[in-house]
């Protein structure tokens, strides 16, 4: 995985050009592989799909990423119910599915902005998120949740990401940065207890 991270990198910076024509249908091709070999449940194997084309949307900065972000955060939502992760459940289906159609009229109608926020606002949405992040952990523990300590802060860090997203900050890259990585360790486990789920881990990779 390393080794593949490192080549792209690579082609990234030789042929942007390329990279932009090869990078995504390594991304789609590697998540339909994982969902061959686990057998994955179909719910499973669209939501990864879903997840991947979502995340080259953002990245390639298209105007549908939002609504494909909608339609992953309801199917994310009921599989990590299943899962056991309460939190990101709650989350998604309450939360993210309505926030990613708002963010997808806020960038119709601001296809050619780029923020960058204040000193202030960095420390109000940093100390926000973190007081989320405390709260919704010590929900998580309380109601059950497989791994809280990971389950609590991710469901925060992505509301925070998605907001900053929508807004069309620079300043949501660590926070998706960080969320990918506690999700990577979650699906991980999950993956490890459950083999029909290692397709979700295999995006989580992919958004990192």
């Amino acid at each position: 995985t390393v080794k593949i991270f490192m080549n792209v990198m690579k082609l990234k910076r030789s042929c942007p050009l390329m990279f932009k024509r090869i990078w995504p249908c390594i991304a789609v091709i590697s998540v339909i592989v994982a969902t061959a070999l686990t057998h994955a449940s179909v719910e499973v194997s669209v939501a990864s799909v879903i997840g991947v084309l979502f995340v080259l949307a953002v990245a390639f900065k298209k105007s549908i990423a939002p609504l494909l972000g909608a339609v992953l955060s309801l199917m994310y939502g009921l599989l990590s119910y299943h899962s056991g992760f309460y939190a990101n459940a709650a989350m998604n289906l309450f939360l993210l599915v309505p926030l990613q159609l708002w963010g997808w009229y806020h960038w119709m109608n601001n296809k050619h902005t780029i923020v960058e926020l204040s000193p202030v606002n960095k420390l109000w949405i940093s100390g926000l998120t973190i007081a989320g992040m405390i709260i919704a952990t010590c929900l998580a523990i309380i109601h059950g949740s497989h791994l809280p300590l990971l389950d609590g802060p991710s469901s925060v860090l992505v509301i925070t990401g998605t907001i900053l997203l929508s807004l069309k900050t620079k300043e949501q890259w660590p926070v998706w940065i960080v969320y990918n990585l506690i999700e990577i360790v979650m699906w991980f486990f999950a993956a490890s207890i459950e083999p029909s789920v290692f397709a979700i881990f295999i995006m989580r990779l992919v958004f990192f």
